[in-house]
Protein backbone atom coordinates (compact mmCIF):
# COMPACT_ATOMS: atom_id res chain seq x y z
CA UNK A 1 0.00 0.00 0.00
CA UNK A 2 2.40 2.54 0.58
CA UNK A 3 4.47 1.81 -2.38
CA UNK A 4 0.92 2.61 -4.45
CA UNK A 5 0.86 5.82 -2.72
CA UNK A 6 4.06 6.82 -3.20
CA UNK A 7 3.27 6.50 -6.72
CA UNK A 8 0.15 8.24 -6.53
CA UNK A 9 1.79 11.43 -4.99
CA UNK A 10 4.45 11.61 -7.85
CA UNK A 11 6.76 13.05 -4.86
CA UNK A 12 8.79 11.43 -2.18
CA UNK A 13 6.88 12.18 0.86
CA UNK A 14 6.57 8.93 2.63
CA UNK A 15 8.92 8.17 5.47
CA UNK A 16 11.55 4.76 4.64
CA UNK A 17 9.44 3.10 7.37
CA UNK A 18 12.10 -0.23 8.94
CA UNK A 19 15.31 1.03 7.35
CA UNK A 20 18.49 0.93 9.13
CA UNK A 21 19.79 4.80 10.04
CA UNK A 22 22.75 6.46 10.32
CA UNK A 23 22.89 8.58 13.91
CA UNK A 24 20.67 11.85 13.63
CA UNK A 25 19.70 14.60 16.44
CA UNK A 26 17.62 14.83 19.49
CA UNK A 27 16.82 18.45 20.26
CA UNK A 28 20.17 18.01 22.86
CA UNK A 29 21.91 17.10 20.08
CA UNK A 30 21.03 19.39 17.66
CA UNK A 31 21.88 22.41 20.16
CA UNK A 32 24.91 20.92 20.93
CA UNK A 33 26.50 20.09 17.54
CA UNK A 34 25.13 23.93 16.70
CA UNK A 35 23.46 22.33 13.68
CA UNK A 36 20.23 21.25 11.91
CA UNK A 37 20.43 18.54 8.84
CA UNK A 38 17.64 18.10 6.30
CA UNK A 39 17.42 16.09 3.79
CA UNK A 40 15.77 17.14 0.79
CA UNK A 41 14.70 16.48 -2.51
CA UNK A 42 17.14 18.07 -5.79
CA UNK A 43 14.05 18.33 -7.67
CA UNK A 44 10.53 18.24 -6.18
CA UNK A 45 9.66 22.19 -6.51
CA UNK A 46 7.40 23.85 -5.09
CA UNK A 47 8.96 22.02 -1.76
CA UNK A 48 12.43 21.97 -2.78
CA UNK A 49 15.07 22.51 -5.80
CA UNK A 50 18.46 21.89 -5.66
CA UNK A 51 20.87 25.52 -6.75
CA UNK A 52 17.91 27.46 -7.85
CA UNK A 53 16.81 31.40 -6.86
CA UNK A 54 13.56 30.10 -5.64
CA UNK A 55 15.31 26.79 -2.93
CA UNK A 56 11.41 25.78 -2.22
CA UNK A 57 9.12 25.94 0.46
CA UNK A 58 10.86 23.21 2.99
CA UNK A 59 14.33 24.57 2.61
CA UNK A 60 12.97 28.43 3.57
CA UNK A 61 10.44 26.50 6.45
CA UNK A 62 14.15 24.70 8.19
CA UNK A 63 15.89 28.46 7.64
CA UNK A 64 13.30 29.22 9.84
CA UNK A 65 13.42 26.20 12.56
CA UNK A 66 17.44 27.06 12.19
CA UNK A 67 16.88 29.94 13.19
CA UNK A 68 14.48 29.53 16.22
CA UNK A 69 16.69 26.40 16.94
CA UNK A 70 20.22 29.45 17.54
CA UNK A 71 21.76 27.22 15.17
CA UNK A 72 23.26 26.66 11.40
CA UNK A 73 21.23 24.52 8.67
CA UNK A 74 22.77 22.60 6.45
CA UNK A 75 21.26 20.84 3.44
CA UNK A 76 21.60 16.92 2.10
CA UNK A 77 20.53 17.08 -1.55
CA UNK A 78 18.84 13.13 -2.52
CA UNK A 79 16.93 11.55 -5.00
CA UNK A 80 15.21 8.97 -3.19
CA UNK A 81 14.42 9.35 0.57
CA UNK A 82 16.14 6.12 1.48
CA UNK A 83 19.47 8.08 0.53
CA UNK A 84 19.17 9.37 3.98
CA UNK A 85 20.44 6.76 6.11
CA UNK A 86 23.65 7.78 4.62
CA UNK A 87 23.22 11.12 4.92
CA UNK A 88 22.48 11.90 8.82
CA UNK A 89 20.28 13.81 8.70
CA UNK A 90 17.72 14.81 11.35
CA UNK A 91 14.82 15.84 9.75
CA UNK A 92 12.60 15.80 6.42
CA UNK A 93 10.73 18.86 5.80
CA UNK A 94 7.42 16.94 4.59
CA UNK A 95 6.37 13.48 6.16
CA UNK A 96 2.73 12.12 5.16
CA UNK A 97 1.17 11.43 8.83
CA UNK A 98 0.03 8.37 7.86
CA UNK A 99 0.08 4.85 9.98
CA UNK A 100 2.36 4.45 12.23
CA UNK A 101 5.41 6.57 13.18
CA UNK A 102 7.87 4.11 12.94
CA UNK A 103 11.69 5.71 13.21
CA UNK A 104 9.81 9.08 11.80
CA UNK A 105 8.81 11.48 14.94
CA UNK A 106 6.05 14.04 13.46
CA UNK A 107 4.88 17.26 14.00
CA UNK A 108 1.75 18.35 14.29
CA UNK A 109 0.32 18.54 10.43
CA UNK A 110 1.02 21.70 8.69
CA UNK A 111 -0.69 20.96 5.03
CA UNK A 112 -2.84 19.44 3.72
CA UNK A 113 -2.10 17.32 0.54
CA UNK A 114 -5.34 15.91 -1.46
CA UNK A 115 -5.82 15.52 -4.99
CA UNK A 116 -8.03 16.74 -7.69
CA UNK A 117 -9.52 16.13 -11.16
CA UNK A 118 -8.34 18.97 -13.16
CA UNK A 119 -9.75 19.90 -16.57
CA UNK A 120 -9.75 22.51 -19.89
CA UNK A 121 -11.72 25.55 -18.88
CA UNK A 122 -15.34 24.83 -19.65
CA UNK A 123 -15.20 21.15 -19.00
CA UNK A 124 -16.77 20.35 -15.93
CA UNK A 125 -16.36 16.45 -13.93
CA UNK A 126 -17.95 15.46 -11.36
CA UNK A 127 -19.05 11.50 -12.07
CA UNK A 128 -16.99 8.91 -13.64
CA UNK A 129 -19.01 8.52 -16.47
CA UNK A 130 -17.90 12.35 -17.25
CA UNK A 131 -14.92 10.61 -17.83
CA UNK A 132 -16.25 8.51 -20.93
CA UNK A 133 -14.55 9.92 -24.61
CA UNK A 134 -11.89 12.02 -22.66
CA UNK A 135 -8.14 11.84 -22.94
CA UNK A 136 -7.08 11.71 -19.13
CA UNK A 137 -3.37 11.63 -17.22
CA UNK A 138 -2.94 10.36 -14.48
CA UNK A 139 0.59 8.43 -12.45
CA UNK A 140 0.49 4.58 -13.60
CA UNK A 141 0.00 2.30 -10.82
CA UNK A 142 -2.00 5.12 -8.88
CA UNK A 143 -5.53 4.17 -7.20
CA UNK A 144 -6.76 6.41 -10.21
CA UNK A 145 -5.84 4.08 -12.94
CA UNK A 146 -6.87 1.45 -11.51
CA UNK A 147 -10.05 2.83 -11.72
CA UNK A 148 -9.55 3.91 -15.54
CA UNK A 149 -8.76 0.67 -16.73
CA UNK A 150 -11.95 -0.88 -15.83
CA UNK A 151 -13.80 1.68 -17.99
CA UNK A 152 -12.47 1.08 -21.91
CA UNK A 153 -14.21 4.57 -23.21
CA UNK A 154 -11.46 6.47 -21.46
CA UNK A 155 -7.96 7.10 -23.10
CA UNK A 156 -5.38 6.59 -20.32
CA UNK A 157 -2.25 8.39 -20.46
CA UNK A 158 0.35 7.08 -17.65
CA UNK A 159 3.51 7.95 -18.72
CA UNK A 160 3.77 11.59 -17.01
CA UNK A 161 4.16 11.27 -13.42
CA UNK A 162 4.95 14.79 -12.52
CA UNK A 163 1.94 16.93 -11.65
CA UNK A 164 3.94 19.50 -14.07
CA UNK A 165 3.82 17.34 -17.13
CA UNK A 166 0.18 16.39 -16.49
CA UNK A 167 -0.61 19.63 -16.41
CA UNK A 168 1.55 20.84 -19.14
CA UNK A 169 -0.16 18.09 -21.43
CA UNK A 170 -3.65 19.70 -20.43
CA UNK A 171 -2.64 23.30 -20.86
CA UNK A 172 -1.43 21.77 -24.57
CA UNK A 173 -4.97 20.09 -25.64
CA UNK A 174 -2.42 16.68 -25.37
CA UNK A 175 -5.08 14.99 -22.50
CA UNK A 176 -8.74 16.51 -21.57
CA UNK A 177 -8.09 16.31 -17.76
CA UNK A 178 -5.94 14.55 -15.33
CA UNK A 179 -5.55 13.36 -11.64
CA UNK A 180 -2.89 15.95 -9.99
CA UNK A 181 -2.54 16.96 -6.35
CA UNK A 182 -3.37 20.49 -5.01
CA UNK A 183 0.51 21.09 -4.40
CA UNK A 184 0.91 20.47 -8.24
CA UNK A 185 -1.98 23.04 -9.34
CA UNK A 186 -0.67 25.62 -6.95
CA UNK A 187 2.54 25.49 -8.05
CA UNK A 188 1.97 25.51 -11.57
CA UNK A 189 -0.41 28.62 -11.43
CA UNK A 190 2.24 30.46 -9.95
CA UNK A 191 5.05 29.85 -12.48
CA UNK A 192 2.21 30.19 -14.97
CA UNK A 193 0.42 33.22 -14.10
CA UNK A 194 -3.22 33.56 -15.84
CA UNK A 195 -3.70 29.46 -16.61
CA UNK A 196 -7.08 28.60 -15.78
CA UNK A 197 -8.42 25.09 -15.00
CA UNK A 198 -11.56 23.68 -13.19
CA UNK A 199 -11.20 21.79 -10.29
CA UNK A 200 -13.14 19.00 -8.56
CA UNK A 201 -12.05 16.98 -5.46
CA UNK A 202 -10.71 12.98 -7.08
CA UNK A 203 -12.37 11.87 -3.70
CA UNK A 204 -15.18 10.35 -6.20
CA UNK A 205 -12.71 8.88 -8.42
CA UNK A 206 -10.81 7.30 -5.73
CA UNK A 207 -13.72 6.11 -3.73
CA UNK A 208 -14.50 3.66 -6.77
CA UNK A 209 -11.21 1.81 -6.13
CA UNK A 210 -12.05 -1.14 -3.71
CA UNK A 211 -8.93 -1.11 -2.13
CA UNK A 212 -9.11 2.65 -0.32
CA UNK A 213 -12.37 4.17 -0.07
CA UNK A 214 -12.57 7.53 0.11
CA UNK A 215 -9.21 8.02 0.89
CA UNK A 216 -7.81 11.16 -1.27
CA UNK A 217 -4.76 12.67 0.23
CA UNK A 218 -2.93 12.91 3.23
CA UNK A 219 -1.72 15.47 6.23
CA UNK A 220 2.13 16.66 5.74
CA UNK A 221 3.94 17.15 8.75
CA UNK A 222 7.76 17.43 9.33
CA UNK A 223 9.98 14.30 10.33
CA UNK A 224 12.54 13.81 12.10
CA UNK A 225 14.90 10.62 12.00
CA UNK A 226 15.95 8.75 15.63
CA UNK A 227 15.12 11.76 17.46
CA UNK A 228 12.89 12.19 20.93
CA UNK A 229 9.82 13.55 21.98
CA UNK A 230 11.57 16.92 23.44
CA UNK A 231 12.55 17.28 19.47
CA UNK A 232 9.01 17.12 18.50
CA UNK A 233 7.57 19.05 21.29
CA UNK A 234 9.74 21.79 20.39
CA UNK A 235 9.35 21.70 16.40
CA UNK A 236 5.39 22.01 17.30
CA UNK A 237 6.00 25.20 19.63
CA UNK A 238 7.86 26.56 16.41
CA UNK A 239 5.23 25.68 14.02
CA UNK A 240 2.64 27.34 16.15
CA UNK A 241 4.97 30.80 16.59
CA UNK A 242 5.73 31.04 12.32
CA UNK A 243 1.63 30.11 11.92
CA UNK A 244 0.52 32.69 14.13
CA UNK A 245 2.99 35.59 12.80
CA UNK A 246 1.83 34.58 9.51
CA UNK A 247 5.90 33.44 8.23
CA UNK A 248 4.53 30.29 7.23
CA UNK A 249 1.80 31.23 5.51
CA UNK A 250 3.63 33.48 3.63
CA UNK A 251 6.62 31.07 2.52
CA UNK A 252 3.62 28.38 1.28
CA UNK A 253 1.73 31.51 -0.64
CA UNK A 254 5.15 31.93 -2.74
CA UNK A 255 4.60 28.45 -3.57
CA UNK A 256 1.44 28.60 -4.23
CA UNK A 257 0.14 26.48 -1.33
CA UNK A 258 -2.33 26.93 1.34
CA UNK A 259 -2.32 26.07 5.08
CA UNK A 260 -4.20 23.30 5.91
Amino acid sequence: MMRLLSILFGVLLLPSVGMPSAEAGTLEQIIHKKEFKICVNRHALPFSEYDSPTPGAHVEMAELFARELGVSLTFSWITFRYRAKYKQCDAFMGTAVLGEEGFVKRTNPYLNVKMYVVSKPGLKINTLDDFDGLKVATPSASLAHTVFVNRPKVEIFVSMPKDKEMLDALVSGRVDAAIVSNVGVGWYKKSNPGVEFELTSAEFVHSAAESLHSFNGYPMAIGFRKSDSAMVVKANEILKKITSNGELAKILEKYGLDLN
